[in-house]
């Protein structure tokens, strides 16, 4: 569980901070670790100076830094970009001026690689038992990896004629609330989701 607000307050520590703000706003475990990371880094790039003691010029130098010396993705660049603008809007709660002048990295122009139905299938068809489950899952309803791995019995909805599995996303600034979505799962999977928590509470 997050910190209460009144220890956030008295906490001198900023990452700690950085933390509460966004488990209030539930974003995801790993989101937090990254932009923890990220602000980690943009502090010790400058020295250990404090963030409030900074502004734009600091960010625009540290954002050129990643492509320029470290030759880093255009996504890692953006990620960067993402935790420093939460650390100065919702941690410092500053308004930052317009971030020009950064080198950008220069996105390669490519097609993604999509499997054919026929190629999905095959490598399908190489996973058993929970593997197997979960590859259909991600395959036939969309779910992101830790949306998977977080399903739970009851976000499943086998009773309803269009067979249905709900996730929960976060609803960005300012509301701190989730909203239920839901997403088309496969029948098979489903079934054989509700055949292994059956023996698995049996086993219990």
């Amino acid at each position: 569980m997050p910190p209460t607000t009144a220890a956030v307050a008295s906490s001198p520590k900023l990452l700690d901070r950085v933390r509460w703000h966004l488990r209030v706003k539930h974003y995801s475990i790993r989101t937090e670790q990254a932009y923890v990371d990220w602000i980690r880094r943009y502090i010790l790039f400058h020295r250990k100076r404090h963030p409030n003691e900074m502004s734009e010029k600091e960010i625009t130098e540290f954002l050129t830094h990643l492509p320029v010396e470290k030759s880093v993705a255009a996504s890692t660049q953006n990620q960067a970009f993402s935790a420093l603008l939460f650390l100065y809007q919702q941690v410092l709660d500053r308004k930052l001026d317009f971030i020009d002048n950064v080198e950008r990295v220069k996105r390669p122009a490519k097609l993604p690689v999509v499997f054919t139905t026929t190629e999905a299938r095959a490598v399908l068809a190489h996973l058993k038992a929970d593997y197997r489950l979960m590859a259909d899952l991600l395959y036939g309803s969309g779910l992101r990896l830790m949306e998977c791995l977080r399903l739970r019995i009851k976000d499943i909805s086998p009773a309803s004629a269009f067979r249905q599995c709900e996730r929960l996303l976060p609803v960005q600034p300012p509301f701190s609330m989730t909203y239920s979505q839901a997403t088309p799962a496969p029948n098979q999977s489903v079934e054989l989701t509700a055949t292994r928590c059956t023996l698995t509470f049996s086993h219990d």
